[in-house]
Parts: structure tokens; sequence; C-alpha cells
């Protein structure tokens, strides 16, 4: 019987502490908390741009358990010849392709429609911003240039006497001069050997690098500026100094205005004389007059 008063106080004790507990850490809700819907999202994701696409850059967001989230981004490889492209698949789930961007390369996490190619200062920059220096390799020029499609293309001469980096070519004798004045504003190349060594354009394409011959040397004739107005334009004769569009428009109109101007000079000359001849003509008949009344007072005009 004693046992059994303990055992009743041992109940009602715990059960006085457990509604004290509950009062004391905010009280009896009576809502249950579904823990389930948190991991029913785990692995689920959402595409920005939509789906597999290489030519533009998009977010892939992966949502995780209990309220988390992941993003990830289309990226370049470290080569630039390829892309890391995120998805997610029919099932919500996150995926990846690689996919290869070909000539064209990959910028800022997309494929590129079109390669791209800069050929300056003696050397050709590809899509990947790799550079192709002009150069001398054995006896044989390297001529880098680009394509109408924006790829890289070489050409090579091979040198019967030797190649030289400093004069940019074959060496040889230097037999003829195009643009012996080296004016800037004419298409020159000079003759070594059995080939050609254009004028360039260089430094921001606003100067001409000119060459001549020395004696029977290829040397430097400097570096000519193009005049305001003129850019420096590399053709098969040689580069040269060009005439804008829009500045050529200008000065068309220049030399209309200057053409209208010496019109109405020559206009006004000719007025001048006439009225000269007007002035003369008008003094003699006046002296006939005076002449006449002289002689006879009877005319109407004396």
């Amino acid at each position: 019987m004693k046992n059994l008063k303990y055992m009743m106080f041992g109940f009602v004790f715990l059960l006085a502490v457990g509604i004290v507990s509950a009062g004391w850490f905010g009280g009896i809700t009576g809502n249950v908390v579904d823990y389930t819907i948190m991991a029913d999202i785990e692995d689920k994701c959402s595409d920005e741009d939509g789906g597999i696409f290489s030519n533009s850059s998009g977010v892939v967001t992966r949502y995780l358990s209990w309220g988390r989230t992941k993003t990830y981004s289309d990226v370049c490889s470290k080569s630039k010849k390829s892309l890391k492209e995120y998805y997610c698949n029919t099932r919500g789930k996150l995926k990846s392709k690689r996919i290869s961007c070909g000539d064209s390369g990959c910028v800022d996490g997309a494929c590129k429609s079109e390669a791209i190619c800069i050929d300056a200062d003696n050397k050709v920059t590809n899509t990947f911003g790799k550079e192709f220096a002009d150069r001398c390799s054995d006896n044989v020029w390297k001529d880098y240039f680009c394509n109408s499609d924006g790829t890289v293309n070489i050409t090579r001469t091979t040198c019967s006497a030797g190649c030289d980096n400093n004069i940019k070519g074959c060496i040889g004798v230097c037999s003829g001069d195009t643009d012996v004045a080296n004016d800037v504003d004419i298409p020159g190349m000079v003759l070594v050997g059995n080939m050609t060594k254009l004028d360039e354009c260089v430094l921001g394409k606003n100067r001409v690098q000119q060459y001549k011959c020395v004696g029977d040397k290829t040397r430097s004739a400097g570096i000519g500026l193009c005049s305001s107005g003129k850019v420096c334009r590399d053709s098969s004769d040689g580069a040269y100094c060009e005439v804008t569009a829009g500045t050529s428009d200008v000065a068309t109109v220049a030399d209309d205005v200057a053409t209208v101007s010496d019109d109405v000079a020559t206009v006004s000359d000719t007025v001048a004389t006439q009225v000269t001849t007007i002035s003369t003509l008008e003094g003699q008949v006046a002296a006939l007059q005076v002449a006449l009344c002289s002689l006879d007072g009877s005319f109407a005009f004396c």
C-alpha cells in the first residue's frame, strides 16, 4: 500500500513538471510540424535560360532541404574552347553538359556565334586571347593574318638569303622602292630579292611603318603619322593614310563652297568692269552734249 502511494506521488509529480515545462517554453499549441515538406523539395531546380542553350549564359538554382539553395552558372573552360552548361532534366534534377564551341570560342559563359580575330602591330590575337607574332623560323618568314570568318591564317615565305626579325622578313638585295618620297598618303613597298616588303599600319591604325632601300639593304624609313581625318589602311600595294568616311563628305562640301565662292568673285569682277564701262560711256555722252549745246542751244538737253 505504501509503495502504491509512492507510485501515485511520482506520477502526479511528473505530470506537473510536464505541464509547467509546456507553459514555460511557449505553451501547448496543438500544432504539428511536418518536416517531410522540407525534405520533399530536395534536388529540385530551376534554369534561368530554360534549357540547353550554348549561345546564352544562364544560372541554374538547386533547391536543397531545409530551405537552402545553391546556384550554378554556365562557365567556359580554361582553354575557352568549350562550355560547361548547367540545366534541369525532366525530373527536376540538376545536370551539366560539356559543349564544344569550335573556332568561335567561349566568352562569359556562352559560345560566341562568330570568331574574333584582331590583326595589329605585327601580331594576330584570336578569340581565345592567344597571340601569333609575325616572326622568322629558321629561313622561313611567318606572316599571320585574319580570315574573313575571324579565324587565324598564315603565309610562309622561304628566304634564300636568310630571315631577319628586325626587318620583319627575308634578307635580300633591296632593288626598288615604289614610294621613294615615303609619303604616308601613297601606298609603298620595297623589292627584296624575290619578294616584296609592304609598308604597314602600326600603333592603333593611325601610323604607317615605312621601309626604304639603303644601298642594297632594307631599312626602316620611320613611322609616319596620318593627318587629322585620316586613318591608316593596309592594301596589297602597301599601307597608306586614307580619308575616313564623313571627312571625305566634309571635304567635298568644302570644295563645292570654294568653287561657288570663286564663281561669285568672278561675277563680281565682271559686274564691276561693266559698271566702270557704263560710267565711262556716261561721261563721254555728257561731253558730247556740252559740245553740241555750245554750237546750237536749241537741243532739248541744253
